[in-house]
C-alpha cells in the first residue's frame, strides 16, 4: 500500500471498503444493469455482455447481482460446469474517455435462484427495469442466477484503486 497524489493505492492486497466508498458504487451499480460476464470454458475464458438486477447489501457487504440466463446459451452452459464468474460494470457517460469512468470488476460464484417468493419478485423487478425482456419469460429455459461477491476491483479513476474481499 502507498499514496500517491490520487489517493491510497492498495495494489493487490485487500482492505475493508469505506461505507463512502460502497455507497458510491452501490449507487452507480442500480443506475447501470449492464456488464460484462465472464465464464470459463474449460480453462479459456469466454465474456458476454448480460443484464442484471442489483440488491445492495447491508454494512460492508457489497450486495447482490441477479441475471435472467437462458439455459441454451454458452454461458450458461459454463456455469453449469464451473459456477466461478466474473462480472465487468462500467459507469456510462459518452463524455468522459474510459480510462477516467469508474470501473468495478467483481468475482464470485452463480448459483440459481430456486425460492419461488424469491423468483416472483425477481421477475416483476426484471420486466419493469427491462421491458424488451416480456419474451423471455416465456421461454422455459430461462432462470434467474445469483452472484454474491467475493472480491471487487474497483477503479475510481486514473490511478484510483482499490481491491477488496468478501467473505465467501
Amino acid at each position: 500500500m502507498h499514496d500517491s497524489p490520487r489517493g491510497t493505492v492498495l495494489g493487490d492486497s485487500s482492505g475493508e471498503p469505506s461505507p463512502g466508498s460502497l455507497n458510491l458504487i452501490r449507487k452507480i451499480l442500480l443506475k447501470e444493469g449492464e456488464a460484462s460476464l465472464g465464464t470459463l470454458t474449460g480453462e479459456s475464458p469466454f465474456v458476454t455482455g448480460v443484464n442484471y438486477l442489483f440488491r445492495p447489501g447491508e454494512g460492508d457487504r457489497l450486495g447482490d447481482f441477479y441475471l435472467f440466463l437462458s439455459g441454451l446459451a454458452h454461458h450458461s452452459k459454463n456455469i453449469g460446469k464451473n459456477p466461478a464468474v466474473s462480472l465487468f460494470i462500467v459507469e456510462k457517460d459518452a463524455g468522459i474517455p474510459l480510462p477516467e469512468r469508474k470501473r468495478l470488476s467483481v468475482t464470485g460464484r452463480a448459483e440459481t435462484v430456486s425460492s419461488d417468493p424469491e423468483k416472483k419478485l425477481l421477475e416483476t423487478q426484471y420486466r419493469h427495469t427491462f421491458p424488451f425482456s416480456e419474451t423471455f419469460f416465456m421461454l422455459p429455459d430461462f432462470q434467474f442466477y445469483r452472484i454474491r461477491p467475493q472480491t471487487a476491483h474497483w477503479i475510481a479513476g486514473f490511478g484510483e484503486i482499490r481491491n477488496w474481499q468478501f467473505e465467501k
